[in-house]
């Protein structure tokens, strides 16, 4: 399963010729169940829930137990769940999904992502008790 938790950003649904709709953002707030949002994709195997059409509250992620579950359950029913997050540098909403990630890869972009941004990164999941498993490099 991949899960698209970029929110106003995410665009994981256009890769997939998906229309955005009612998803990641929805499961926070309560008004969508995880059976109605999740969609399967053109790929075999690979299911999405698209970022959602309502913007993300973040005081509900941090506060709600909606992520915990959702991954919990999604755990249960696929081999792998890869949620995919705004960059840490740019949101706070990472450090509060962090947490609930068995593992934690950065991606970094060539050419554009400089040392002392994955530093910084890396001490901000360091502040939630993770650690990054590897980076990523991507656009190469």
């Amino acid at each position: 399963m991949l899960v698209d938790a970029a929110g106003s950003r995410g665009s994981l649904h256009g890769y997939f010729d998906m229309p955005e709709s009612a998803g990641f953002a929805e499961i926070i707030a309560s008004t969508a169940t995880r059976q109605e949002i999740v969609k399967p994709t053109s790929v075999a195997g690979l299911d999405l829930i698209t970022s959602g059409k309502a913007d993300l509250d973040v005081d509900q992620l941090a506060s709600g137990h909606a992520f915990n579950d959702l991954m919990e359950q999604a755990g249960k029913d696929y081999d792998m769940v890869i949620v995919a997050a705004p960059p840490v540098l740019e949101s706070a909403d990472v450090l509060t999904l962090a947490p609930a990630a068995t593992l934690v890869m950065l991606v970094a972009r060539a050419r554009q992502t400089n040392a002392e941004q994955i530093v910084e990164s890396v001490l901000r999941l360091s502040q939630v008790g993770r650690f990054p498993g590897g980076v990523v490099l991507n656009a190469v």
